[in-house]
């Protein structure tokens, strides 16, 4: 592991994730983490629940928090990749952090707590707890040493037109999804009916998605 990440270090010390040159692949790669942290709930909690749970604020298959997540842990502690130990623990700090803010804000917003871990130990707040962080943290570096160099392999090898088409209909989709997805908990579906009917078009190819991955899971269990 240690030389895992002495590798991905020096693989990541020449990428800026933030350069006018690289921010494509950066916005693709925020999709990409978002999908996959998707996914990853969507397993855990079926085999948790023995069934699929919605964990997400949103009905596209996608989780935001996981693909914001991910870019700030790369763009801000990149630069620890050779203190393997303390950027566990910084990305523990840092996940609790936006994972705090992400449900303070929405229940505040919206009036509704999307996840409570009030019954498990260590807890603040019900918002965070340690367990969770660790995982959290755990799954995280697993993405750092495996997911991140092969997604960005993959985006580098799609044509620039193809890549940007690509970039243009996610992030439209996802502006759909938000906006829907607001004005259905808000109660005001009415008032822009076509953004909730698009809304509502994602939902059902996400929730396609999801059925075909429960079963598939459910054979194997």
């Amino acid at each position: 592991k240690f030389f895992l990440f002495l590798y991905h270090n020096i693989y990541m010390e020449n990428f800026d994730y933030l350069s006018r040159d690289n921010i494509l692949t950066t916005i693709l790669l925020f999709f990409a983490f978002s999908f996959i942290g998707y996914l990853w709930e969507m397993i855990l909690f079926i085999f948790k629940k023995k069934k699929f749970v919605n964990r997400g604020f949103l009905k596209g298959p996608w989780l935001p928090i996981y693909g914001c997540g991910m870019i700030l842990i790369l763009v801000l502690l990149s630069c620890f990749m050779t203190k393997p130990l303390l950027m566990f623990i910084l990305i523990i700090l840092l996940c609790g952090f936006l994972e705090y803010m992400t449900s303070y804000l929405l229940e505040k917003l919206f009036h509704k707590k999307w996840w409570d871990y009030s019954k498990i130990r260590f807890n603040f707040e019900g918002y965070i707890c340690l367990r969770y962080s660790l995982l959290w943290g755990i799954f995280a570096v697993l993405l750092i040493l495996f997911a991140d160099p092969f997604l960005q392999t993959v985006i580098h090898m799609l044509p620039e037109l193809l890549g940007k088409i690509l970039l243009w209909i996610l992030s439209a989709l996802l502006v759909v999804d938000c906006i829907g997805t607001g004005l259905t908990i808000l109660g005001m579906q009415k008032k822009m009916l076509q953004v909730s009917e698009w809304s509502e078009e994602i939902g059902k190819i996400s929730k396609l998605l999801e059925n075909a991955i429960t079963e598939k899971i459910r054979k194997r269990m």
